[in-house]
């Protein structure tokens, strides 16, 4: 896995193996957890950046070849995937043996859709316990720490709306960030 991972951001991504100190840390630590032990919780990883889409991808390229465990289902967000077809989706991706799934470009989701991510990511009541979910947005937000402030105000900006607000809005932001690389690729 290791291998994969430094390979792969050597040839791809060459500040965040160089610099990239929080990003190889985020991906060491998934890697031990995910890899190396059996989860017990669903780890969820949000990229941002404007290589984020093909940073998930070969993420969860390496995790299946290194698991054995099948490929992992891509689903794509849009303004139109209501919470319903959304939730249908993931499940049928993290009811596979693989357990996991690449949700790109959550920042597109809309009204209801968002709640789901509440819900999917919460380490005590996930329907999922041993999940990987690797969430995206392909924005650039600058470096980490600094990036976490600017995500937050970019979610909350286009999240709000009638049917969410920023009290619901913020622990979904808690729960989905806590596995966070800012990609400055």
């Amino acid at each position: 896995y290791k291998q994969r991972i430094n390979g792969f951001l050597k040839k791809n991504f060459t500040n965040e193996y160089e610099r990239g100190t929080n990003t190889k840390a985020v991906l060491r630590l998934i890697g031990e957890k995910w890899v190396y032990q059996k989860p017990i919780e669903p780890y969820v990883v949000l990229i941002t950046g404007i290589k984020a889409d093909m940073l998930a991808d070969a993420l969860g390229d390496i995790f299946s070849d290194v698991t054995g465990k099948g490929e992992i289902d891509r689903i794509f967000c849009n303004e139109y995937k209501e919470r319903y077809l959304l939730e249908s989706e993931v499940t049928r991706s993290l009811s596979k043996y693989s357990k996991s799934v690449v949700l790109h470009g959550i920042d597109k989701l809309r009204g209801y859709a968002p709640l789901y991510l509440h819900s999917l990511s919460d380490p005590d009541h996930s329907p999922f316990r041993s999940a990987l979910i690797l969430l995206t947005i392909n924005l650039f937000f600058g470096s980490y720490p600094s990036c976490e402030d600017a995500i937050t105000r970019h979610l909350l900006n286009i999240w709000d709306s009638d049917y969410i607000g920023e009290d619901q809005i913020r622990p979904i932001l808690s729960r989905i960030s806590s596995f966070l690389i800012c990609l400055e690729d």
